[in-house]
C-alpha cells in the first residue's frame, strides 16, 4: 500500500504533467479543459487520481471548476489576447459518444481546413436541464471574450433555441426539427438513403426487413424511416414487412436485438443499420450465433463517407461528399457567421450514392 507521501508524490507528478499539457498547448484563461475521466485516460491513471491532481491545479489557479459546466483554464495561465486560441464547441448527447469517437479526426481536419489553428472541444450535453447547461457554456464564452462557434449534433430542440437566441455562430449537423429555429445546417439525405437501401433489398428478394438504430425520434431518423417505407408501400407489402429496434451501440445490446429478430416466427431476412459501426456489430453478432441458426441474412447500412465506410464489404449508402469535406463546409459557414457575412445556402443536404458490397 502506498504511504501518504508516496501517494501525494504520484498525484503531484500527474499534476505536473497536466500543467505541462496546458502550457504546451498554449491554453489561456477560459479555455475548456479535460474532464477527470478524459485526463485520467490521457495519462493512464484512475479518474480519482486525475481529480486529485487537477485539484492541485485548481489551488494554483491554473484550473477553475464550474458547476454543471466543467473544468476551464484558470487565470494563472495568462490572458494574452495575441495567443488566445479560437474555440469551436461540438455539442452532442452522451448517446452520440460512439459517433464522436468515430468521426472526431475527420471533423478536426475539416474544421481546421476552414479555420486554421482552431481549438475543437467535444461537449456532451446532460439530459437534465440541457438548455441551462448550454447557457452556462455561453456565459463562460462571453466572460472570456473568446471567439467561439458551436457545431450542434442531435441536440434537443431547446438547445437549438438557446443557441439561436444567443447570436453565437452555430451550425447544426443533421436535420433540424420542424418546430426548431432557423439555424444553418449540413445534413445527409436520409430519405434518399433509406429509399436506395430498400429498393436494393427488394430487388434481392427480401420481403421482411429489420431496421436497427440508436434512436428513432430524431428528424433524420424519421426521414430515413419514410424513405424505407416508400418503396415498401409501392411494392404492396404489409406494414409489418418492416420491424425495428432501438439499441445501444454495445455488443450485448446489438446481439440481444439480433437474437430477438431471429426468434420471430416470420423473421426478417435483411438488416438495415443506421451506421457502419452498427452494421459491423450486427455482422459480428450473426457470425457468433452461427450460420445454422442465421441462414442467408443480408446486412446493409447508411453512413457518411469515410475510409472505414468505403472499405466495408457490406452494401451501403454513403454521402458523395466525405465527412471531412462536410466539416470543412461547416467551418466555412461558422467563419462567415462570425464575420457577419450572409450565408446563401442555410441548409446543405449531402447527396448520397449506393455502393455495392465487395
Amino acid at each position: 500500500m502506498l504511504t501518504q507521501n508516496e501517494n501525494f508524490s504520484i498525484v503531484g507528478h500527474i499534476a505536473n504533467r497536466l500543467e505541462a499539457d496546458i502550457r504546451g498547448r498554449g491554453l489561456r484563461q477560459g479555455a475548456r479543459y479535460l474532464s477527470t475521466v478524459d485526463a485520467g485516460r490521457m495519462l493512464g491513471v484512475s479518474p480519482a487520481t486525475a481529480h486529485r491532481a487537477m485539484q492541485l491545479l485548481v489551488d494554483k489557479n491554473l484550473l477553475v471548476r464550474r458547476t454543471r459546466s466543467g473544468t476551464f483554464v484558470g487565470p494563472a495561465a495568462g490572458t494574452d489576447i495575441a495567443h488566445r486560441i479560437r474555440t469551436i464547441q461540438v455539442l452532442t448527447t452522451p448517446e452520440k459518444r460512439a459517433y464522436a469517437s468515430a468521426y472526431a479526426s475527420h471533423l478536426l481536419r475539416g474544421l481546421g481546413r476552414a479555420i486554421p489553428d482552431v481549438n475543437v472541444q467535444f461537449t456532451f450535453i446532460p439530459s437534465h436541464d440541457p438548455a441551462g447547461f448550454v447557457k452556462d457554456l455561453l456565459d463562460s464564452a462571453n466572460a472570456t471574450g473568446e471567439i467561439v462557434g458551436f457545431v450542434a449534433a442531435s441536440c434537443p430542440c431547446e438547445v437549438y433555441r438557446v443557441l439561436s437566441e444567443s447570436g453565437v455562430p452555430t451550425v447544426v449537423t443533421g436535420t433540424l426539427p420542424l418546430d426548431g429555429p432557423d439555424l444553418p445546417s449540413v445534413t445527409l439525405d436520409d430519405f434518399e438513403g433509406g429509399r436506395l437501401l430498400t429498393e436494393y433489398l427488394l430487388k434481392r428478394g427480401h420481403r421482411r426487413i429489420a431496421l436497427l438504430a440508436t434512436t428513432l425520434d430524431r428528424p433524420g431518423d424519421k426521414l430515413l424511416f419514410d424513405g424505407i417505407g416508400n418503396p415498401l408501400t409501392r411494392a404492396g407489402l404489409p406494414h409489418n414487412s418492416l420491424v425495428f429496434q432501438v439499441v445501444m451501440e454495445t455488443a450485448s445490446s446489438v446481439e440481444a436485438a439480433v437474437r430477438h429478430f431471429l426468434e420471430m416466427p416470420d423473421r426478417p431476412t435483411a438488416f438495415i443499420a443506421r451506421s457502419e459501426r452498427l452494421a459491423d456489430m450486427v455482422n459480428t453478432s450473426l457470425s457468433e450465433i452461427g450460420p445454422d441458426a442465421v441462414g442467408d441474412i443480408e446486412i446493409v447500412f447508411l453512413d457518411y463517407k469515410t475510409e472505414t465506410v468505403e472499405q466495408s464489404p457490406l452494401p451501403h449508402v454513403q454521402s458523395k461528399r466525405s465527412h471531412e469535406e462536410g466539416a470543412r463546409l461547416i467551418g466555412e459557414m461558422l467563419q462567415k457567421l462570425h464575420e457577419g457575412q450572409t450565408i446563401d445556402q442555410r441548409r446543405i443536404v449531402a447527396p448520397v450514392e449506393f455502393i455495392g458490397g465487395k
